[in-house]
C-alpha cells in the first residue's frame, strides 16, 4: 500500500503542475489547504501526521473538517468551498493511485459545494462622480487639475469600483444591457445582470420610501520524512 505521504508528493509536484499544468500559486493554495487537513486530521485522530493513512480520508472527517474550518476559524463559506474543491481533487486523484479508496473517494464526492451570495458591488452615485470631477476641474490652469481630471476619467471605465458606477450610470440612463455588457468587456451576460438587479433594488426601496405609513406605523526536498516537523517543513518548501 502506498503511503500518504507518496502520493502527497506526486500530486502536489507532478499531478497538480505537469499533468494539469496548475500555477505556483495554485499549488500552493492546494498545499496549504492538505497541510490544514492534515493537521486537523491528525489531532483528531490522535495520532501524528506521519502516522496518517488513506483511511483517514473520509466522509466523516471531511465534514467535520468543513464545521470545524466555519465554527473554529471563522472561515467564509468561499474559503470553506475552495478547501472542499481541494479535498474532492485529491481524493480522485488518491482513487486513481489506490482503487481500493475508490468507494470512500465516491462518498466524499457527494459533499456538496454550499451556495453563497455574490460580493457587494459598491459604486458611486452620480452626483459623487461630478463631484469629483468638479474638484479636480477646480484652478483650470493649473497642469495638475487637468492630469487629475483625465485620470478620474480614465479611471470611470477602469478599478472596479469605478466601473461598477460606470455600469450603474448607464443603466440608469436606458442603456442596455448587452450594450453594456460589451463596453465593460464581460463575456457573460449574467455578470452584467447583477447591475440590472441593484437597479431594481434602488427602484424598490425608493418606491417604498414613497408608501404612506400604515395604521401600525408613524410616519523540492527528501520525501522520507520521519516526523510531523520534517513533513510540514516539506509542504511549506514547495
Amino acid at each position: 500500500m502506498k503511503s500518504i505521504g507518496e502520493v502527497l508528493r506526486s500530486f502536489l509536484i507532478d499531478y497538480l503542475p505537469v499533468q494539469r499544468g496548475f500555477r505556483a500559486s495554485s499549488v500552493k493554495s492546494y498545499r496549504d489547504g492538505l497541510r490544514l487537513y492534515l493537521l486537523f486530521a491528525s489531532t483528531k485522530e490522535r495520532c501524528q501526521i506521519t502516522k496518517l493513512e488513506p483511511r483517514h480520508f473520509n466522509l466523516d472527517n471531511v465534514t467535520d473538517f468543513l464545521a470545524w474550518l466555519e465554527q473554529n476559524r471563522n472561515n467564509s463559506i468561499r474559503t470553506r468551498n475552495q478547501r472542499l474543491a481541494v479535498l474532492h481533487c485529491f481524493c480522485e486523484y488518491l482513487a486513481s493511485r489506490m482503487p481500493e479508496f475508490m468507494s470512500e473517494a465516491q462518498r466524499i464526492a457527494t459533499v456538496q459545494i454550499k451556495r453563497c451570495h455574490p460580493p457587494e458591488t459598491f459604486f458611486l452615485e452620480k452626483e459623487e462622480v461630478n463631484q469629483m470631477l468638479k474638484c479636480a476641474s477646480m484652478g483650470k490652469k493649473s497642469k495638475l487639475a487637468f492630469r487629475d481630471r483625465v485620470i478620474l476619467l480614465f479611471m470611470y471605465n477602469t478599478p472596479h469600483t469605478i466601473r461598477h458606477s460606470t455600469a450603474i450610470h448607464l443603466l440608469e440612463s436606458g442603456v442596455e444591457l448587452n450594450v453594456i455588457r460589451g463596453w465593460l468587456g464581460h463575456v457573460s451576460l449574467d455578470t452584467t445582470n447583477r447591475y440590472a438587479e441593484i437597479n431594481m433594488r434602488m427602484k424598490e426601496e425608493a418606491l417604498k420610501a414613497c408608501l404612506p405609513p400604515t395604521s401600525n406605523e408613524t410616519c523540492h526536498v527528501d520525501a522520507r520524512w520521519r516526523d510531523d516537523a520534517a513533513l510540514l517543513k516539506w509542504l511549506d518548501s514547495l
